[in-house]
């Protein structure tokens, strides 16, 4: 089953939303629930989603080059990166 998402980037906040904001859309994205979680978890990086095909990114070069900046992993307060914890 495919869904959309939007993300929705507003004076350096990030916000997901799975209901469409109704704003014009700047950026496409490509892309499974695991690599987007992997990416907001910190697991992976655009640069390296996008090196391998996990990630397609379809809009202005200007916006599509600095994706990386405002996708930034979230931060949980007390929550450590998932590539932090050890089994």
């Amino acid at each position: 089953m495919l869904a959309d998402w939007w993300v929705v980037v507003k004076n350096g906040t990030v916000e997901p939303c799975n209901l469409d904001p109704g704003k014009e859309i700047d950026v496409y994205f490509t892309t499974g629930l695991r690599t987007m979680i992997e990416l907001w978890m910190g697991d992976t990086t655009c640069r390296a989603a996008t090196g391998d095909g996990r990630l397609k990114l379809v809009g202005p070069p200007a916006l599509t080059r600095t994706v990386y900046q405002w996708l930034a992993p979230i931060k949980i307060s007390d929550v450590p990166e998932a590539k932090a914890i050890t089994a």
